[in-house]
């Protein structure tokens, strides 16, 4: 059974409830759902932008059609840690170099090492959340206005104290 169809019948902005998620292959179905799902906006924050999940072709490919799909989409990456995704080279990073326009990625300051928590929220409706960054237990909703403006506050907050990465800058010719 493939990932994705694991939140197959769910709808973002739709779906009501909180879902626990315990494992990397619900985690995957989760970001693979809710970058498919979003219309204008994704948020992420990752200490390292977990390999198992956001260097995979078809987490890539939602990403890909969610940003192709709307002329006004928006993906906002923060990172704490971006040593792996410089030196993998990961597909993502590859996909906001060809549209830097839609992907913006920044890194937190080192006065911020002590926020250890993992996010993705979408068009301010959909979560995932993982208190821990470095396990896969957490939580999915697609229908939690309340908690996603609370998550995308705290993105929000972190955003502006974070600064672009020279190190992922790559100059196009």
């Amino acid at each position: 059974m493939k990932q994705e169809r694991f939140f197959e019948n769910f709808m973002l902005g739709v779906t009501e409830g909180e879902i626990s998620v315990e494992d990397r292959i619900l985690n995957i179905a989760a970001v693979h759902k809710l970058a498919s799902s979003a219309v204008h906006d994704i948020n992420i924050i990752s200490r390292c932008l977990n390999h198992q999940i956001f260097d995979r072709s078809d987490i890539v490919e939602a990403f890909s059609r969610f940003i192709r799909k709307n002329r006004n989409a928006n993906v906002r990456i923060i990172l704490f840690d971006n040593t792996n995704v410089i030196k993998d080279g990961y597909r993502l990073i590859n996909l906001a170099d060809r549209v830097p326009s839609k992907i913006s990625i920044k890194k937190l300051p080192k006065e911020y090492t002590y926020y250890n928590e993992s996010l993705v929220t979408a068009d301010g409706k959909g979560f995932l959340h993982n208190p821990q960054s470095d396990r896969y237990e957490g939580s999915v909703s697609f229908n939690d206005h309340i908690r996603c403006a609370e998550l995308d506050k705290t993105f929000t907050d972190h955003w502006h104290q974070s600064e672009a990465s020279p190190d992922l800058r790559r100059v196009s010719i």
